[in-house]
């Protein structure tokens, strides 16, 4: 997951200083475990944070959290420690929903993956000791292709998601110091056309030099 911060010592649109704000979850694609047809999770190859009662989780359910030491989910208790719910043990796929299992110890944390727009955010329901239930409503539980995913999202403090669709394929440029140097950044992909950042998000120019 990359996190891109651009602050700037300049007058800009309201709109402008809006998406440069925002943070995005680019989409990467890589090992995830396949599932019977039609279901496809590599799209959860990322990790997710969500808070439950003022307790943060993470969850890579197609591999290792790095806030969670190599686990596929952990929480952060109150003094900072890491709490791991372990890896995966079981992808089940069923008519309408994928249910995930993490395990560790004593403990099993049970996913409900269903069908959403986008890739959505973990709701932890439950938590008790030995046994922690999510509900998750993302493309993964869909049954491909889902016709209605959001191509380009975000989320605010409060979990609400806001559709960047619109912004797909627009690139945006900012000259400073007397326009010899650039910034160039696309909110929802890589940096495409004359000025491309050798396929990523963002990139300084000054010059001919990225």
């Amino acid at each position: 997951t990359l996190l891109y911060t651009i602050k700037f010592e300049r007058r800009m649109s309201n709109e402008l200083a809006l998406l440069i704000q925002l943070l995005l979850l680019p989409v990467i694609y890589t090992a995830c475990p396949s599932l019977p047809h039609p279901y496809d999770i590599s799209i959860l190859d990322r990790e997710i944070v969500t808070v439950y009662n003022s307790t943060k989780f993470f969850f890579n359910l197609c591999g290792n959290s790095t806030s969670c030491q190599g686990k596929a989910g952990c929480y952060k208790t109150a003094g900072g420690d890491t709490v791991s719910l372990g890896s995966v043990t079981s992808y089940q796929a069923q008519a309408d929903f994928v249910n995930v299992t993490l395990s560790e110890g004593d403990t099993t944390t049970h996913i409900t993956l269903l069908c959403g727009n986008s890739v959505g955010r973990p709701e932890v329901q439950h938590v008790s000791p030995g046994h922690i239930t999510v509900v998750w409503s993302s493309v993964a539980g869909c049954k491909t292709p889902s016709p209605d995913l959001i191509p380009c999202y975000s989320y605010n403090e409060g979990n609400e998601l806001y559709d960047l669709g619109e912004l797909v394929g627009r690139d945006y440029h900012i000259p400073i110091a007397g326009g010899e140097t650039s910034i160039y950044f696309s909110m929802c992909g890589p940096v495409t056309g004359p000025n491309a950042c050798g396929g990523g998000a963002a990139c300084y120019k000054a010059g001919e030099s990225i």
